[in-house]
């Protein structure tokens, strides 16, 4: 797969945006991400959303919707509980596109 980005609302409605190189390593967030996350891009560039899963993330829902992007080649979303680097939980609708 090439470049994806994947758009992140969050419970303010601001919209983030991630931009995800093959095997979903982060090149790239807006300010807005940084600002909601916690983290500074030089931070999270070269990991991947998984830094963002905790003890209440449903690991398999976020794993099936990047192996169904991958395979079908078309969009997906999911509803996921993640972290920020405080440790505070916030709830996620992503939008993966390839």
């Amino acid at each position: 797969l090439g470049t994806r980005v994947a758009t992140w609302a969050n419970t303010l409605d601001v919209p983030t945006i991630i931009a995800t190189a093959p095997l979903g390593k982060i090149k790239h967030v807006n300010l807005a991400w940084e600002n909601m996350c916690g983290y500074a891009l030089k931070e999270v560039v070269g990991q991947t959303a998984a830094i963002f899963q905790g003890e209440g993330t449903n690991r398999h829902a976020a794993k099936s919707l990047m192996q169904d992007v991958r395979n079908s080649g078309r969009a997906g979303q999911a509803t996921l509980l993640n972290y920020k680097k405080n440790g505070q939980s916030f709830w996620k609708s992503l939008s993966v596109v390839p």
